[in-house]
C-alpha cells in the first residue's frame, strides 16, 4: 500500500495548497482518524468537493502507509513530475508567453537537501518567479520532504525538470 517518498505530500499546509491549486493531481488523501481541527476538516471538505478518495485511518495505519512526518495528513499523488524533455520545453515556452512581463526564472543547479530545495521554493513564491528549473540528474528532486518545507510553494510555482 506504501509508495516512494516522492509520490506524496504531507503536512496540513502543503496538503491544503495542493487541494487549493491542483486538485486534479491528488489520488487519495489519508488523513488520521479522530483528529478533529479546523484545518483538517477543511482538507477533509476540498477532497470531497474534488472528489478524491478519502481514507480516515488510525495511528498505526497511517504510519504504516506513509512513515514521514505527516502532521496526520498525506495526500497521494496521481502524476509524477514533468520534465523539460520529451516535449517539455513546448510546454515551458507556452507557459511563458502567457506572461505580461519579462520571465523572472530560477534555475537551481547541485541542490541536494531536499530542505534547501524547499526553502528555494517558498522564496520563488514570494519573489514572484516565473517558473524554477532543476536539473534532473544531481540534484534532488521533488519528494515529500521539498513539498513539506516549501509549505505550498511547491504548488503554486512552476516546476520545470
Amino acid at each position: 500500500m506504501s509508495m516512494s517518498e516522492s509520490n506524496w505530500v504531507s503536512g496540513i499546509n502543503a496538503v491544503l495548497e495542493l487541494l487549493k491549486q491542483n486538485p486534479q493531481s491528488a489520488r487519495r488523501v489519508v488523513l488520521k482518524r479522530n483528529r478533529k481541527d479546523n484545518r483538517l476538516n477543511t482538507v477533509r471538505n476540498l477532497a470531497k468537493a474534488s472528489e478524491i478518495e478519502l481514507v480516515e485511518l488510525d495511528a498505526n495505519e497511517l504510519h504504516r502507509v506513509y512513515s514521514q512526518v505527516h502532521q496526520g495528513v498525506a495526500v497521494e499523488l496521481a502524476e509524477a513530475e514533468r520534465s523539460l524533455g520529451e516535449g517539455g520545453w513546448e510546454e515551458f515556452l507556452a507557459q511563458l508567453e502567457w506572461i505580461d512581463a519579462p520571465p523572472l526564472l530560477l534555475v537551481l543547479d547541485g541542490i541536494t537537501d531536499p530542505h534547501n530545495l524547499g526553502a528555494c521554493l517558498r522564496s520563488a513564491d514570494a519573489a514572484g518567479v516565473s517558473a524554477v528549473i532543476i536539473p534532473k540528474d544531481k540534484a534532488v528532486g521533488i519528494n515529500a520532504t521539498v513539498r513539506r518545507v516549501a509549505s505550498g510553494a511547491a504548488e503554486t510555482v512552476e516546476l520545470f525538470v
